[in-house]
This record gives structure tokens, C-alpha cells and sequence, in this order.
């Protein structure tokens, strides 16, 4: 799925793509939501239709074990235009270089 989000990113006049891995805080954000609103289980499950908060601790369950099995990560990707960099006076081909050279590296 990665190379997809690149790639449209790319397809998008976008470059200089970086990607931050945040799983282990969005694991912790989950765990934290999980954790906080079990002891007001009953409380919540009256303000919502019926089976929708038990659903939503389910889903927030099933994430949680996703996340530890490797199938679901969160991360942020930053990327850049030429037209960006022009604008904060960046050389758009000496910056193309060096993100080749980043690329050719990892």
C-alpha cells in the first residue's frame, strides 16, 4: 500500500516524500481510548444506539491486535512541490539531486 500512496503523491506533482511511522503512539491513543471508557461502559452504551459502543470497544480491540501482528501501522507523509521549494528559495535540481542521493542510499 506504501508504493500506492507514493505513487499518487508523485502523480500529484509532489516529491521529496518522506514517510514518519506513528503506530507506536496511535497504539498507545487506542489502548488509552480502550482502557479510559471501559469503567463507563454502561454509561456510554445508553448515549449511543444500541450494540454501538460495544462495536466501537470491538473495533478498537480488533486494531489494538492488528497493531501488535505487524497488519496495521499509522504514519504521516510529508512531501513537497517544486513550486514549495521556490517559494521558501530552495533550488529545486540541487534539492532533486540530493533527494536522489537519499533514495539511492535507503
Amino acid at each position: 500500500m506504501r508504493s500506492n500512496h507514493h505513487r499518487l503523491l508523485r502523480a500529484a506533482g509532489f516529491d521529496d516524500i518522506a514517510e514518519v511511522d506513528v503506530t507506536p503512539a496511535f497504539a498507545a491513543t487506542a489502548a488509552a481510548w480502550l482502557a479510559e471508557t471501559e469503567p463507563y461502559a454502561d454509561e456510554l452504551a445508553r448515549l449511543e444506539p444500541p450494540g454501538a459502543f460495544a462495536q466501537r470497544q470491538a473495533d478498537r480491540r480488533g486494531m489494538l491486535a492488528a497493531i501488535h501482528a505487524g497488519l496495521l501501522r499509522r504514519v504521516l507523509l510529508l512531501a513537497r512541490t517544486d513550486e514549495g521549494r521556490r517559494r521558501r528559495g530552495i533550488d529545486a535540481t540541487a534539492h532533486a539531486r540530493e533527494v536522489g542521493r537519499r533514495q539511492e542510499r535507503a
